[in-house]
């Protein structure tokens, strides 16, 4: 599956149906737009929807929760 956090600009701009140089201007001049894109992409990549970010969340707090909680 290769490195997920590298998403080419070709791969981005195929799946929106836009153009590389159209994800490489993204990328310069409006980096939150862009990183929401790449998120919306890999979740489509990962074959995760709303239901599994949210279960991945909450692990992730339980998980922040434990590590407070041992630091005593």
């Amino acid at each position: 599956m290769g490195d997920l956090k590298k998403v080419s600009g070709k791969e981005l701009a195929h799946a929106i149906g836009k153009t590389p140089p159209a994800i490489t201007y993204m990328k310069k001049q409006n980096h939150t737009e862009f990183e929401l894109l790449k998120l919306g992409f890999l979740c489509n990549k990962l074959d995760l929807d709303a239901d599994d970010l949210i279960a991945m969340y909450k692990l992730k707090r339980i998980k922040l929760r434990g590590k407070e909680l041992n630091d005593f």
